[in-house]
């Protein structure tokens, strides 16, 4: 079992040249303990969003990482975050007098993330929502101040979820109604065929 869930939720209708927002929500359900938990003070969990249209080209991203191995500074990272004396961030647990904020899903608990964007005039529909949550043991930064640059961190992919909105703009007009009247329109044919006899 995933000690973890997550779904996309559309804010509504797409529509090229138009805002659009959407929520995704993470639940902990499979985990005894907060998401993260042990040292939660490097430890990070945070999600991975991609937004493309019908030509695949991306139209939104939050939580990427960059070639230095940092997270997007606009993406939600769930962690505990330390602060020294004067009430500073700090990383190092021994300067930690206080702590700062401490981000984290309890056990069968939830969070919601909101996420907004425009989409572009020339951008085809449908679009697509892809989020991953994604965890390591620490950041990059830390590890390339530790043990130098040749460690890369890995990233586990703890879950993820997908949806697609502007399908009915793929629908074939009328296709819908074909159904309905088809046994009836057979029953006239076949009659018809039956008084030419």
């Amino acid at each position: 079992m995933e000690p973890a869930q997550i779904k996309v939720i559309p804010g509504g209708s797409v529509e090229s040249g138009e805002s659009f927002s959407f929520d995704v929500q993470i639940k902990n359900i499979g985990a005894g303990h907060y998401l993260p938990t042990g040292l939660t003070e490097s430890r990070q969990m945070w999600l991975d969003i991609t937004v493309t249209d019908g030509a695949g080209i991306e139209n939104y991203r939050s939580g990427v990482l960059d070639e230095q191995g940092n997270i997007d500074p606009g993406a939600v990272v769930y962690h505990t975050i330390f602060a020294d004396a004067k009430g500073n961030p700090r990383e190092k647990v021994w300067e930690a007098k206080s702590i700062l904020s401490d981000h984290r899903i309890p056990p069968k608990g939830e969070d919601t993330e909101s996420h907004g964007f425009t989409i572009p005039k020339e951008a085809s529909l449908p679009i697509s929502i892809t989020a991953v949550l994604k965890y390591r043991s620490a950041p990059q930064e830390l590890i390339d101040h530790l043990l130098g640059e040749e460690f890369e961190v890995p990233v586990v992919y703890m879950t993820q979820d997908s949806r697609t909105i502007g399908d009915e703009d793929k629908s074939i007009p009328g296709f819908q109604i074909t159904f309905p009247v088809l046994p009836g329109l057979l029953l006239l044919l076949f009659s018809m065929r039956g008084n030419k006899k």
